[in-house]
C-alpha cells in the first residue's frame, strides 16, 4: 500500500456520505467497516480503486452508482498492521467489472469474491444471459421540458457502445482467469468467442482503444484468439491510427500471416 490511498473511517458508510466527491481516486475502507449504504460513493467520477476489508457484510447495489472509472476492487486483510490482499480472493479487475455488469448482485459478488473459484462459478451462471441481453437495457434518455432531448439517439448509441465494451471486457477477463486454472465450460467458451467475432471491431478491438485496465493484456488475447483475421488489415490499422504501438503489433501479426507481402505492406504503411 502507498500513501496516495484515502482512508475512510467508520463501521457504516452512510447514505450519500461521499456522493459526488471528486477528490476520491483510491479509497481504503477501515478494517472494521461493515456496511456501505445507498449512494454512499455515487457519482464519484474519479474513483478508480477501492479496498474493502474481507469481513465486510453489506454493500448496497447503489453504493457506487455512476462510478464508471472504478476499475479495481480489492479485498484485504490486516495482520500486525500490514494490509495485504486477502488470500484466494478474486482478481480486483474482474471483481470491479462484474459489479458494473451485475450491480444488483453487488452483495453476492463481494461475498463470493473471498474465494475466486466460488466467484467464477457464480459469474459463469450469468455470463450467457448478459451477453444475450439488449445493449440498451437500463438506458435512461435525458428529458428536457417533458420531451426527449434531441441528442437522445446519439446518447443511446454511445450507451450501446459502452455496453458492448463492458461485455467484451467481461469475456476477456473471464478467459484470462483460465490462466489461474479456473477453466470455462466448453459451451460457454464457444458462446464467448463467437460473441467476440460477431462484435469485432465494435468491442473486441474497440476496447483496446479505450482507457481500460489490462489493455495490453487484452491485445495479446485478441491476437491469440485470432480475432485480427476477421477484418482487413486496413480497417484495423485505421482504427489504431492514434496508437502507434498497437498499430505496429497489427502489422507484425499481419506479416506473420502473409510473409510474402512484407515489402508491399511496409511500403504502404510507411508512406
Amino acid at each position: 500500500m502507498t500513501s496516495d490511498y484515502q482512508e475512510i473511517p467508520g463501521t457504516v458508510i452512510r447514505k450519500k456520505e461521499y456522493m459526488g466527491d471528486r477528490t476520491l481516486t483510491k479509497v481504503l475502507l477501515a478494517a472494521d467497516a461493515e456496511s456501505i449504504e445507498d449512494w454512499a460513493f455515487a457519482n464519484c467520477s474519479y474513483l478508480r480503486e477501492l479496498w474493502l476489508p474481507a469481513t465486510i457484510a453489506h454493500v448496497s447495489e447503489k453504493a457506487f452508482q455512476n462510478c464508471e472509472k472504478l476499475d479495481r476492487i480489492c479485498l484485504y486483510c490486516c495482520r500486525d498492521g500490514e494490509i495485504t490482499t486477502a488470500p484466494n480472493s478474486t482478481n480486483p479487475v474482474l471483481l470491479a467489472l462484474a459489479r458494473k455488469c451485475y450491480p444488483k448482485d453487488t452483495d453476492a459478488l463481494i461475498a463470493y469474491a473471498k474465494d475466486e473459484t466460488a466467484f467464477l462459478k457464480f459469474l459463469d451462471t450469468r455470463i450467457e444471459s448478459f451477453l444475450a441481453s439488449d445493449d440498451c437495457n437500463d438506458f435512461v434518455p435525458f428529458l428536457a421540458g417533458g420531451e426527449e432531448d434531441y441528442l437522445t439517439e446519439d446518447a443511446a448509441a454511445a450507451f450501446r457502445h459502452r455496453r458492448q465494451i463492458l461485455k467484451c471486457a467481461l469475456i476477456y477477463e473471464r478467459l484470462l482467469a483460465e490462466d489461474r486454472a479456473h477453466i470455462l465450460a466448453p459451451e460457454q467458451k464457444r458462446i464467448c468467442t463467437e460473441w467476440l467475432h460477431t462484435h469485432n471491431p465494435a468491442a473486441a478491438f474497440g476496447i483496446m482503444l479505450t482507457d481500460t485496465p489490462h489493455k495490453d493484456i487484452y491485445s495479446d488475447l485478441y491476437f491469440s484468439l485470432e480475432l485480427h483475421k476477421d477484418l482487413p488489415i486496413e480497417v484495423l490499422t485505421d482504427l489504431a491510427d492514434a496508437q502507434p504501438e498497437l498499430k505496429a503489433k497489427l502489422l507484425r501479426k499481419h506479416l506473420e500471416m502473409t510473409p510474402s507481402r512484407s515489402n508491399e505492406v511496409f511500403h504502404k504503411f510507411s508512406l
